[in-house]
Formats: structure tokens, C-alpha cells, sequence
């Protein structure tokens, strides 16, 4: 851990040089694939995060068609939502539901800045969101172990979509696969034409683009769904030149350890 927080601080510190600051007050976290609320709140960091100053605002979903936010708002300089979103649906889906998501936020909180977390496809969801709705304010969009560039295992999924093998998944007792056999296709490896190609090629809105990418340092075995290339921002062809990259070890799963770089890239983003 004490490695962790010296490679941070010392990325950080290079970074206060050449990027301007923003201060945000809400933050969203957008949770992947399969995922939910709890990767954030099983894990740890949703408690790491309450330690760290930030008020625990609740979850915001739809529940019985109606979207509520379970939680309450409370008067903190400083909060976060957890999002529970759908992630067997296409990325577009989720983006709708994202977007009003944020409207209820912003009512709640009129003119706060937001700061937008993505884990893995999260962040895809959070990108597209913002490039589809520029004029509202986002101070910066973090993403952890996110495909931007797609992943060959998204590949794996559409090979069993079109082979025999489609019908005998909900059997496996894999109904999540089956479920999500559109969503591979917008995480297919990038292409002329398909899904990822077209959104990295889009205007982009003004904000701090910072990616997390997985490595294999310490032992760790790395993300072995995602490639760390894939991960990367500064290879998206829309943000060349603006988006940062901060590698640290780990596999692709959100875990406390996740905490400590999040905090530290929160506290970057308020300084005055």
C-alpha cells in the first residue's frame, strides 16, 4: 500500500502542473458489466470514501419503473450516488438511464459539478453520456480497467451468439451471457464502422479525461478480461493530447485497494 500511495502522489503531483483544476462537489459511480451498487459498497470504497469527507448520498436506480434514490442527500460540500444500471444492455440503454439518472442529481443539486467513475464498461457508459450531453457540466471522468478500445473476449461472445452452442447458454446457467450478447457487440475490439470506433472519433466535452489501467506489477496477475492498451484514454483518437493515464497493479475487479488512488485523484480535482 505504501508503494501504491507514493507512485500516486508523485503522478499527481506531475499532473498539478499540466492540467488545470476543477473543483467537483457530486460524484457518480457507474459500476460494469453484470455489476451493480455493491462493487462499490461490498468492496470497501463507498465506507474508504465516507472517511475520506464525502457524504454517502445513497443509491439511485429504477425500482418498479420509477427512478429513486435510496438515501439521503444531506447538507455535505462533498457527496456521492452509487448507480445501479442494467449492465446486460446495450451501452445505449444504459446512457439513457444514466441521463436521467443525472437530471434527478442535478435537481437535487443545482450547478454542483460532477465528477463521473467508471468501472470497466461503466466507463464507456460515462463517456458516451458525456459526449451525447455536452452542455452538462462534468469536471472529469475517471475510468478503472475500461475497454475503450474494445476486447478480444467481447469477440468470444458474439461467436457463441452465431453458433449452436446460443441456445444451450440459459441450460449453463449462464443467463447473464445470454442476456448480454448485444452488449458484446458494442465491446467488440475496434473497427472501422462498429460501435467504439464511431464514439472514440466524437467531439468529446471540455473536462479532466484520466484513466486508470491495470497492470501486472507486485505479483498481480493483471486484468485478464481487459487488455492494458484497451484501457489506455490517451488512445482514443478523439483525445489525443487530453486524457492521462495512471497504471497501477491489480486484476480487473473493483477492490479497497481501489480506494486510495480515488481518494487521492478526488482531493487533486478539489484543490482551488
Amino acid at each position: 500500500m505504501t508503494s501504491l500511495l507514493l507512485r500516486a502522489s508523485l503522478v499527481l503531483a506531475l499532473l498539478a502542473f499540466v492540467l488545470p483544476v476543477a473543483r467537483a462537489e457530486t460524484l457518480l459511480l457507474i459500476h460494469g458489466h453484470l455489476g451493480g451498487a455493491h462493487n462499490w459498497r461490498g468492496t470497501g470504497i463507498a465506507a474508504r470514501l465516507v472517511d475520506a469527507g464525502w457524504h454517502d448520498a445513497g443509491t439511485i436506480g429504477r425500482w418498479r419503473g420509477k427512478v429513486t434514490i435510496r438515501g439521503a442527500p444531506g447538507r455535505a460540500a462533498q457527496r456521492f450516488y452509487t448507480v445501479q444500471l442494467d449492465g446486460r444492455t446495450r451501452l445505449q440503454a444504459q446512457t439513457t438511464a444514466l441521463a436521467g439518472y443525472v437530471t434527478r442529481v442535478l435537481i437535487r443539486h443545482p450547478g454542483s459539478p460532477l465528477i463521473l467513475v467508471g468501472h470497466s464498461a461503466g466507463g464507456l457508459v460515462a463517456r458516451l453520456f458525456m459526449v451525447q450531453n455536452p452542455r452538462i457540466a462534468v469536471a472529469a471522468l475517471i475510468t478503472i480497467a475500461t475497454p475503450h478500445l474494445g476486447t478480444p473476449l467481447a469477440q468470444f461472445g458474439e461467436l457463441i451468439e452465431e453458433s449452436p452452442l446460443a441456445w444451450l447458454v440459459p441450460y449453463m446457467g449462464a443467463n447473464g451471457l445470454g442476456d448480454s450478447f448485444a452488449l458484446y457487440r458494442d465491446l467488440a475490439e475496434e473497427r472501422p464502422g462498429n460501435f467504439l470506433y464511431l464514439l472514440n472519433r466524437r467531439p468529446h466535452p471540455p473536462a479532466r479525461y484520466i484513466s486508470v489501467v491495470r497492470t501486472a506489477d507486485d505479483g498481480i496477475s493483471g486484468d485478464l478480461l481487459v487488455p492494458d492498451w484497451s484501457q489506455d484514454l490517451r488512445r482514443v483518437a478523439a483525445l489525443r493530447g487530453r486524457a492521462h493515464t495512471l497504471r497501477e497493479p491489480g486484476t480487473h475487479a473493483l477492490s479497497e485497494r481501489d480506494a486510495t488512488l480515488l481518494i487521492h485523484l478526488l482531493r487533486w480535482l478539489q484543490q482551488a
